[in-house]
């Protein structure tokens, strides 16, 4: 599960909502502009935990719960 936020100085832009996606294993986080010229990311910031956030995980299915629980 993962959940992305973009913001612009401290206002938020884009919220993705958790995203499911069992056919991303992990490893590399980048970013990616298509067609767009002199785009600058500055103080980009990422995190990972192996913790759910409880409201993440109350959104998830009841199956992808399980899956939390017992791992």
């Amino acid at each position: 599960t993962m959940r992305f936020y973009l913001y612009q100085g401290n206002n938020q832009v884009i919220d993705s909502g958790n995203i499911y996606d069992s056919t991303l294993k992990g490893g590399r986080l980048g970013l990616f502009c298509f067609s767009q010229k002199q785009i600058i990311w500055s103080n980009v910031k990422y995190s990972c935990s192996d913790d759910v956030p409880q409201d993440m995980f109350n959104d998830l299915p009841t199956n992808l719960q399980t899956q939390v629980l017992t791992s």
